[in-house]
């Protein structure tokens, strides 16, 4: 029995830059971070055969991996990019705390929140989250935004089953909004119904599907969180009076 060998065309360098993800910069991250031991893994040939990582052998012959001027040069343009996606971001972020506050509505972002919806705690940090402005208990909605700008992170949001679920044990409505135009229709039908669509067109949100009223209510330890996030809310010793001054009042009040 004898055993062919077939040789394979060689592979340019430049055609497996063209398949360099967001995985293999990922990796080629952390290899700017530290300089670590070869995984030899696909993710590792590709940046080796890209030329954005090369291997190095130190003074005791053991290899390590680094990081080329290539691959530095791959690593600012996802910088770049992750800020323009940053930046887009927060654009809409802000047009949505505008839009509730123009209705009457109290909104806080960035604030983060621990909550057990199911078996074990976990924490969320909604992108919006909004309260009418209002002293009768029954009309306390509470309702979360969630901004997504890139059909890559509205997947990803998807995926993750745990953060939703934690949303949804936070409000009363939780709508995801989306930049008009930036999701196909299987991606909006991939949207659970429990959730209602926002759609960002120039100048206005257009309530592309309206999100459906659950029964739920804040507990008091949402409430706590939510005032302990405040920026006045700060929680310091008693104000200490000069030594004279507290012996006069001593002496006023004795």
């Amino acid at each position: 029995m004898t055993c062919e060998i077939v040789s394979a065309e060689p592979v340019s360098a430049a055609s497996v830059a063209a398949s360099i993800g967001l995985a293999h910069l990922k990796r080629l991250r952390g290899y700017y971070r530290s300089a670590g031991w070869p995984m030899r893994d696909n993710l590792e040939l590709d940046l080796l055969v890209a030329g954005l990582a090369e291997l190095r052998t130190g003074p005791g012959g053991h290899e390590t991996v680094h990081v080329t001027t290539a691959g530095l040069h791959a690593l600012a343009g996802l910088l770049a990019r992750n800020r323009a996606s940053l930046a887009r971001h927060e654009a809409l972020v802000a047009r949505v705390v505008d839009h509730l506050q123009a209705q009457g509505w109290l909104t806080f972002t960035g604030r983060s929140f621990k909550v057990k919806p199911q078996d074990k705690w976990i924490s969320v940090r909604p992108d919006v989250f909004a309260l009418p402005q209002t002293l009768d208990e029954r009309r306390i909605v509470p309702c979360v935004y969630e901004i997504k700008v890139s059909r890559a992170d509205l997947k990803s949001d998807l995926r993750n089953d745990a953060k939703r679920l934690g949303y949804e044990f936070l409000s009363k409505r939780l709508y995801y909004v989306l930049p008009e135009g930036l999701a196909t229709d299987a991606d909006l039908s991939a949207i659970p119904d429990s959730c209602g669509v926002l759609l960002a067109a120039s100048g206005r949100l257009i309530e592309q599907r309206p999100a459906p009223m659950r029964d739920v209510d804040l507990r008091p330890i949402h409430w706590l969180q939510l005032l302990a996030s405040c920026s006045d809310a700060k929680i310091g010793e008693p104000l200490q009076l000069p030594l004279q001054n507290a012996c006069a009042d001593r002496d006023t009040h004795g």
